[in-house]
């Protein structure tokens, strides 16, 4: 049944001058299609698109466009509010300059679509959406996403993983815009081998690639891969570059490099559910001067500002995000360190005030033992992982799932990760509580492993990851308190019945199970 806002929009959308106006709810990309019959050397480079948009309220965006093959260029643009939007093009092509139009824009009627992420200004530590809602952000590396359906234009198995990932609590997807093989897996060496992938970003072919020319099959196909995320209420982080993954790039910092990172730009800021990564383990880049210009640029193409960052890794010593080269230029800090996790993001955390996240605290092996790098698997059990998840929460960050057979080329899609539905149980508890008002407060708490989140005299997450008992203290207040105990590895739980304020003792009622405890006021 059609909405009636959007049956109303559609009439009036169809009555006398309005005839051509475009209906798009908001928040929501929309394609504008301009064509010229000029023939040019090089499409990609030679012409330029542009288009002003204007708003209700006054606002305005210039959006750029992209060439699409053929005869065609787009400009995507996804409106910020309702109602009616006038746009104007600008092109040094006749037939693409001074084209004007108008959309309506009425309401979202999507529930996981909220408008573009945003670090939440009264809690600068966490993230929000622009309709209010608060994004709890659990993230799963499936880096081959974009790559393991070429040709199929339903992208079923996409889906499928997808939408696997969705049903246990994940809500973020970490991606590169392109890759080309692992040295640990390289060829097709199974069925579920995707590397090399069918295309690639660039005409050509991996050993004679055309950087000046982009290949739109490649990008047509990344679109559909970026609507099925949109439609999953999934955020797509996205890589542009990767360094261990045997692409030859574009020349550093030439114009064909500039094309890749503005093509990109250009033909997925309209998503509203993207965040800009420069690199996974960007510490393989030595030149920071060359991180600082490609960020500088992605900021310039993007008229809706969406958030960047880029995957760091303090444990190396690195800590280009803090060093002022491109620090700036960042929206939140990305670390992958795995040893001392805990202690590691408190670290992070406390070293400036903008929302921190540990994109790769663990490797979680295969069900069958196995692992996709070959040899035992490194340091990951289900309970392990799981753990090291947690320690990263209770410091106040972020964290993202690794599953060794779903990570990088060889995605088995159909096999579902053991103990996958904890993330369900961590995620719906954590996103009942006021998470984004608490921090780390361990010194009110007693034992090895034990970890507090707190807004004091008001709530309190307690974990106790190895079970047992821990002495927490309660103060300044004054209200009656109720407690409520998780099961982390089962999702059971079980009342605390008698919360005391100042100092008591509470036991897991599991034993030796990791366990979490959440009082909060009557």
């Amino acid at each position: 049944m059609i909405r009636t806002d959007l049956l109303a929009a559609i009439l009036l959308a169809m009555s006398g001058s309005l005839f051509s106006q475009t209906v798009v709810e908001r928040w929501h990309p929309v394609d504008l299609s301009f064509e010229s019959s000029e023939s040019y050397r090089n499409p990609f480079q030679d012409v330029e698109l542009s288009a002003v948009f204007r708003g209700p309220g006054g606002e305005t965006l210039t959006i750029p466009g992209f060439y699409n093959g053929g005869h065609v260029w787009k400009v995507r643009f996804s409106p910020t509010s309702t109602g009616e939007w006038t746009y104007t093009t600008s092109s040094k092509d006749p037939q693409l300059n001074s084209v004007t139009g108008s959309i309506i824009c009425i309401a979202n009627g999507r529930g996981n679509v909220h408008g573009r992420l945003l670090v939440d200004e009264l809690n600068t530590r966490h993230f929000k959406y622009e309709d209010g809602t608060r994004f709890f952000l659990m993230g799963c590396e499936i880096n081959w996403l974009a790559l393991i359906d070429m040709g199929d234009p339903d992208l079923n198995i996409t889906k499928e993983i997808i939408e696997l990932y969705a049903a246990n609590g994940f809500n973020t997807v970490l991606f590169n815009a392109y890759a080309n093989d692992t040295t640990w897996k390289a060829g097709k060496t199974e069925k579920y081998d995707w590397g090399p992938p069918q295309l690639h970003p660039w005409a050509g072919t991996p050993s004679n690639f055309e950087y000046s020319r982009l290949n739109t099959a490649y990008w047509d196909h990344f679109d559909r891969v970026m609507d099925c995320l949109l439609e999953n209420g999934m955020v797509a982080y996205l890589y542009f570059r990767v360094y261990n993954k045997l692409v030859d790039w574009p020349e550093k910092g030439s114009l064909n490099d500039e094309l890749y990172f503005s093509y990109i730009v250009s033909r997925y800021q309209a998503y509203p559910n993207v965040i800009w990564s420069f690199s996974k383990e960007s510490y393989y880049e030595p030149d920071h001067d060359y991180i600082s210009k490609m960020l500088s640029l992605v900021d310039s193409k993007d008229a809706y500002q969406r958030l960047i960052t880029t995957h760091d890794d303090n444990g190396k010593g690195i800590d280009f995000a803090f060093d002022g080269d491109y620090g700036d230029i960042l929206d939140f800090y990305t670390d992958q360190t795995q040893f001392d996790i805990y202690n590691n993001s408190l670290e992070d955390y406390s070293r400036k005030e903008w929302p921190v996240t540990n994109m790769e605290p663990g490797y979680q092996g295969g069900n069958d033992g196995t692992n996709t790098y070959g040899g035992p698997v490194r340091n990951s059990s289900p309970e392990d992982l799981l753990k090291r998840i947690y320690n990263v929460k209770m410091a106040g960050a972020y964290a993202a799932y690794y599953y060794t057979w779903h990570a990088w080329d060889v995605v088995r899609t159909r096999e579902k990760p053991d103990k996958l539905v904890c993330y369900k149980y961590l995620t719906d508890f954590f996103r009942g509580t006021k998470w984004y008002e608490l921090a780390p407060s361990d010194a009110l708490l007693t034992g090895t492993g034990n970890h507090c989140l707190a807004k004091a005299g008001s709530e309190y997450i307690v974990y106790l990851g190895n079970g047992g008992s821990t002495t927490l203290t309660i103060e300044g207040a004054e209200s009656r308190f109720r407690g409520t105990w998780m099961n982390t590895w089962t999702g059971e739980k079980r009342e605390e019945e008698n919360v005391l304020v100042g100092s008591k003792e509470y036991t897991s009622p599991w034993k030796r199970d990791p366990s979490i405890l959440w009082i909060r006021e009557r």
